[in-house]
């Protein structure tokens, strides 16, 4: 977790040698990278598992705590100001001290997320950033001890799942079963009943991430987001209905304005 940029507190954490920062990024930051941290890189996750690099991660980290405390722990890192978490009272402390002193939208994070959530909360900052947050909470009923469409999305799931259950017969589960039956119910919860067979829509957004929005794969995106927004059926249970009419109003015009231009762009192309 990065520390702001536009603060310098002294929150009073303990600082990592250089040696014990190197250990860190040779051990856990460089794996994890490695891997893939928008998309996942089947081989190397499986040479990974091989070598069973987190159970070392999860050593590190464990002898960190030990010798330095519950954290966060300052590392030294030339030009940043860092710190990593060890503990869930860490955890607590850095999502309590978000935005400021501890940065949400650090440079990794925006460096992910900004091709794919230019408008996330997460690469946002100041008064936009508690705009979009406040979308987000309303959007997921944050305020509610459950969501109000709680039961119709326990329902799908359930649904999707049954089939996964062991019957007797094996006691083991694919990943790509598995994978296929988790996206089915993503899609109904999300866009709705009439998208859980389409495969094709969960596919590009996969080749998106992994290509870094070429333009043909976004078009064609687009296009299949737009053809399934005709579909009325199932409204109530789609999460995306609720999103759409919560953005704020200043972000729907800008929508707008984007699309208009878009249009004209084509039209002399």
């Amino acid at each position: 977790m990065g520390r702001s940029r536009t603060t310098r507190i002294e929150l009073g954490l303990a600082h990592a040698s250089t040696l014990d920062t190197a250990r860190v990024i040779m051990t856990v930051v460089l794996p994890l990278a490695t891997r893939g941290v928008i998309l996942r890189r089947p081989p190397v996750v499986a040479l990974a598992e091989r070598l069973d690099l987190d159970r070392r991660a999860v050593h590190l980290l464990q002898r960190l705590r030990a010798r330095y405390g519950p954290g966060p722990l300052r590392l030294r890192v030339p030009g940043r100001s860092v710190a990593l978490v060890l503990s869930p009272e860490g955890v607590q402390q850095v999502l309590s001290g978000s935005p400021e002193p501890f940065a949400v939208a650090n440079r990794e994070k925006r460096g992910a997320l900004s091709h794919f959530q230019p408008h996330g909360v997460l690469v946002s900052h100041g008064q936009l950033r508690a705009d979009r947050r406040q979308v987000n909470e309303d959007v997921l009923d944050s305020h509610r001890p459950v969501h109000r469409l709680a039961e119709a999305i326990a329902a799908k799931v359930l649904e999707e799942a049954r089939p996964l259950l062991p019957d007797g017969s094996s006691s083991s589960l694919a990943w790509d079963e598995f994978a296929t039956t988790w996206w089915r119910a993503v899609r109904r919860v999300v866009l709705g009943d009439a998208t859980r067979n389409d495969h094709e829509l969960t596919d590009l957004l996969a080749q998106l991430r992994a290509e870094l929005l070429r333009q043909q794969a976004a078009h064609r995106v687009g296009g299949a987001a737009r053809r399934e927004g005709n579909d009325q059926a199932h409204r109530p249970v789609r999460i995306v209905a609720r999103l759409c009419v919560r953005r704020p109003r200043h972000e729907r015009r800008g929508d707008r304005q984007r699309a208009q231009e878009h249009t004209a762009r084509n039209a002399f192309t």
